[in-house]
């Protein structure tokens, strides 16, 4: 006879497997220009009016269009998470996906910078759906002692997508008909996730395949109250919700900088080639990609030891911050090696925060307002990035790439600083 958690138990980690696919997709899909624009083949760049007098790609320009990202990006998140919370996670999960999916496959006939800038806004709105759609899906479908791995799981396809596309794209471009079958072959998967997502989705206590045991497992633990109002005088009132807010917007930027800038910095610092691009990418992603479990497990350890979900959630978090801190080290070595070692370190560190950062809001607001305030708090990340990416396209003109591994050394120990003087004790949210 099966045990409690391990009857009937695959449907909720066949929806973690969807919200893995969907975040893979969605840090694919973000970076698909970063490495078209950057590839051998300078076709592309030139027809965009992106290609400078010494051959590279203007830095500007390229800032400008990670800006647009990040700015729609900042608007979706505030807007989606409500939209996710009134309309559904089925229907609204699977617009937002089939949306950013057909932004994709558009950026592929484009070929001056408006339509480009708008397309990129389109994607970047849109994309804002994942994060709040799947951290609302962890809070209807984990209870609160397996939902910190679910989130870790789910997660870790911001390294895999990352990963993944060093070296997909380059294949593609090469092999597999040029930079404009880069963008139309993963749109296109994303209609078949949307199809998938569509067939399997629905609320645990509506599906229609779930077993009675995994129900009352499902059930256990949850965050239970149908009559909290979350209007928007409320979220703007809620020191819990501000405490998620300000730490996204210390340590997203962190994460934004290296998904943007790492391909730059690697083959112009250090001469890696357009197609060899994929090994330290790959290796940096692939120790991040470790974080999001070890982040997950270590604060699942605490709790099966009987630590509470605060002491958990935050020691785990302070271990993370403090693994970022030698960010800084980066800016004084001219070993590419030892850069993947310190960069893959910070990564690491931030997945395993993330995951944790994220699992809180789960742990603290009912399931039916966790969508709203994951996009109200991943807003004030995007506004994080978009200073960043504002900023770096200048600074690195001006001073180099060595400013920018500054950025992560503090930021997490002072977002974990803020988040629990909003929140001492990570309650629950009830009433305000």
């Amino acid at each position: 006879m099966e045990s409690t958690q391990e009857k009937t138990g695959r449907m909720r980690w066949y929806i973690s497997t969807l919200l893995f696919s969907a975040t893979t997709l969605y840090y694919f899909d973000r970076q698909i220009f970063s490495y078209v624009i950057n590839g051998n083949d300078k076709s592309y760049a030139k027809l965009l009016g992106f290609l400078g007098s010494d051959g590279k790609v203007d830095n500007v320009l390229f800032g400008y269009i990670d800006t647009a990202h990040k700015i729609a990006y900042a608007i979706g998140f505030l807007l989606m998470g409500r939209f996710l919370d009134w309309i559904g996670l089925k229907k609204g999960f699977a617009i937002g996906v089939a949306v950013w999916s057909l932004a994709t496959i558009a950026a592929a006939f484009l070929y001056s910078f408006w339509p480009l800038f708008i397309s990129v806004m389109f994607l970047g709105f849109f994309q804002a759906s994942n994060h709040p759609g799947c951290v609302k899906t962890v809070s209807e479908w984990f209870p609160a002692r397996d939902r910190s791995l679910a989130v870790g799981f789910y997660n870790s396809g911001t390294n895999f997508g990352a990963m993944i596309v060093s070296s997909v794209i380059p294949f593609v471009c090469v092999y597999l008909g040029g930079w404009r079958m880069a963008y139309v072959i993963p749109g296109m998967v994303g209609f078949i996730w949307v199809f998938l997502w569509l067939r399997a989705y629905d609320k645990p206590e509506n599906h229609r395949t779930i077993g009675k045991s995994e129900l009352a497992y499902i059930a256990d633990g949850r965050v239970h109250n149908s009559t909290y109002k979350l209007g928007w005088g409320t979220l703007l009132s809620s020191k819990q919700a501000w405490g998620f807010a300000i730490a996204k917007f210390l340590i997203d930027p962190v994460w934004f900088i290296y998904l943007t800038w790492l391909p730059k910095i690697f083959k112009e610092s250090y001469h890696v080639d357009f197609k060899a691009l994929f090994i330290p990418i790959t290796l940096i992603y692939l120790i991040s990609l470790i974080g999001n479990f070890v982040g997950g497990g270590l604060s699942t350890y605490f709790l099966k030891i009987g630590w509470t979900v605060n002491k958990s959630r935050k020691v785990a978090m302070l271990a993370f911050s403090l693994i970022a801190v030698p960010s800084f080290v980066s800016a004084y070595v001219t070993n590419m090696w030892i850069v993947v070692a310190i960069v893959g370190c910070v990564t690491f560190a931030h997945q395993a925060y993330s995951t944790l950062l994220f699992t809180t809001v789960a742990d603290v607001f009912p399931k039916h307002v966790v969508g709203s305030v994951t996009g109200f708090g991943s807003m004030f990340g995007a506004i994080g990035g978009i200073i960043a990416a504002f900023s770096a396209g200048f600074i690195t003109k001006a001073f180099g790439y060595a400013p920018l591994y500054f950025l992560g050394s503090f930021a997490y120990l002072l977002g974990l600083v803020i988040m629990h003087l909003m929140n001492p004790k990570l309650k629950h949210v009830d009433a305000l």
